[in-house]
This record gives C-alpha cells, structure tokens and sequence, in this order.
C-alpha cells in the first residue's frame, strides 16, 4: 500500500484563530471535492472518505493565523486517484479565507512503525 502526501501552499486572505481554522480547512476541502461530480457525491455519502489532514503549518506562537501570510496544508490518502486529484484541484480553489496557491506530490517512504500519534485522527459532520 502507498501513502501519498500533498502538500497544498495556502494564502490568508484574513486572520483565523487557531481553534478555529479546522472548520474553515474542512470547507477548502469540501469545496475542492465539488469541483469532481463523483467526489461530490462521496462528500454527501455517510462512509470513510479515505483521506486526512492536519491543521496549518506552521502555526503561530499567538495561536493567530495571520492574513497576508502563507501556510502549508498537508493531506495524506492511500488513494491515487483521489491524491491526484488534491494535487491537481487544490491550489485553484478559493474560499472566503484561502487562496490556494501551489501543491506537490509526494509518496511517503515505508518505514516500520515504532509508535503512532495524531491530533485529529478522525472528522464527524454533523448536519
């Protein structure tokens, strides 16, 4: 099995708290997956979407995200299609926070797991 990592430059065009910027990643990626009718409907679809993604980096000491600046996304997913897809889609995807600006693609080397960590290891919307 891959894993592919896409890492997505973004540009603020406002400031966001920390607490706050999951939310607003949560609607660039949601955004993106509309721009493919077949990812639009897995967006609607109650199952795993087969990716994940982590909070901007790097992150402020003030726990501000600042407007003007640009901060790197990164998504991983053991779908090559759906990297692809990240790859090519996100860094022409604007919303009222982001300006996508650049991406690159990478497949993660193997390794042996020692021990695992997460922050966010998995999101639930509720509507």
């Amino acid at each position: 099995m891959k894993v592919y990592q896409i890492r997505i430059k973004l540009y603020l065009l406002k400031d966001i708290m920390a607490q706050d910027v999951q939310i607003m990643l949560t609607r660039f990626i949601d955004k993106s997956l509309f721009e493919k009718e077949n990812l639009g409907k897995l967006h609607n679809t109650n199952t795993y979407k087969n990716y994940c993604y982590d909070l901007l980096s790097p992150l402020e000491k003030d726990k501000i995200y600042k407007k003007g600046k640009i901060y790197t996304l990164t998504i991983r997913t053991i779908d090559e299609d759906m990297a692809e897809f990240f790859y090519e889609v996100c860094p022409n995807i604007n919303t009222r926070e982001f300006k996508g600006l650049t991406a690159e693609k990478r497949v993660l080397p193997r390794k042996i797991i020692e021990f695992i960590y997460t922050l966010t290891p998995m999101i639930i919307k509720f509507y």
